[in-house]
């Protein structure tokens, strides 16, 4: 939920500092689907917690647990480094999407890492279809930097 919720945080902020009325549309939509995907995550996180779960599963005192927190917010949307911190003083159009590729690349990266943690039957297709979206999320942002890039 962490980098869904960080990520959410990152966009909306890039979108204001994005000059390009398009590139900035897509921003937005990318933090409207990652507020959809950490509601997916809170879903499956009470499903744990839950007492089906309880002796099988990972719980927030696990170190398992403890390493996916600490990676979901340094690795990846590090909510102490907003746009600016990661892109500097000014907004241009292609750094903001580069960033924003890498950043999304990764959270591909440890969704792939954590399917393992959750039992298939809570996670059903969830995981995937959120990798899915992220790949999605990926060729938009690439989509907007080509239309950037042939100016």
């Amino acid at each position: 939920m962490r980098i869904e919720r960080n990520g959410r945080a990152f966009y909306e902020s890039a979108a204001k500092r994005m000059p390009r009325q398009d590139s900035a549309a897509v921003l937005l939509d990318l933090a409207k689907m990652e507020a959809e995907h950490e509601e997916v995550f809170a879903a499956m996180q009470k499903a744990l917690e839950s007492h089906a779960y309880q002796k099988t599963s990972y719980t927030p005192h696990d170190e398992a647990y403890e390493f996916l927190r600490a990676t979901a917010d340094k690795s990846v949307f590090d909510p102490q480094r907003g746009p600016g911190d990661v892109l500097g003083s000014g907004s241009d159009p292609a750094a903001i999407l580069n960033v924003a590729i890498e950043l999304e690349k990764d959270t591909v990266a440890f969704y792939e890492a954590i399917k393992p943690l959750i039992p298939e039957e809570l996670r059903g297709e969830k995981i995937e279809a959120i990798i899915a979206q992220e790949v999605g999320h990926i060729m938009a942002l690439t989509e907007q930097l080509a239309q950037i890039e042939t100016g």
